[in-house]
């Protein structure tokens, strides 16, 4: 299926549906999924407590599966962060060696405004060549 929406459209997304290790079945997770794709993969994350142990166990998990994590998002980047909310996008970056883009919260974010700040962040060619 995925292959022939991929003959009839430049780029796709496919969502994640709540996490790399969500089960579809009893022996299959999302990461299984993903890693059948060989689509290029983001990780978007928020700066909430618990993002650092969150974003950090994906990536592992990723890497478990053979799956290469092009980019993390950290979404929903409040207008005045936390301290710890301000560093965690540099740590997450630092401690995996993956670019960090920064996606802050907006009240009137649509799909047109996301895509204006994805295009800002993310070189889309080198994000589907490798």
């Amino acid at each position: 299926m995925l292959q022939n929406l991929a003959k009839k459209h430049d780029v796709m997304i496919v969502e994640g549906i709540g996490g790399i290790m969500v089960p579809l079945t009893e022996k299959e997770f999302v990461a299984d999924f993903a890693k059948s794709t060989g689509m290029p993969t983001m990780i978007i994350t928020t700066p909430t407590i618990g993002t650092l142990n969150h974003t950090l166990l994906t990536v592992m998990a990723c890497k478990e599966f053979g799956i290469n994590v092009r980019r993390i998002i950290v979404n929903k980047m409040p207008k005045k962060p936390t301290i710890a909310e301000q560093k965690a996008p540099e740590m997450i970056e630092r401690l995996t060696g993956i670019k960090v883009g920064i996606l802050p919260l907006s009240k009137d974010a649509d799909h047109t405004y996301i895509g204006k700040m994805l295009e800002k962040m993310v070189d889309l060619n080198s994000l589907l060549s490798g």
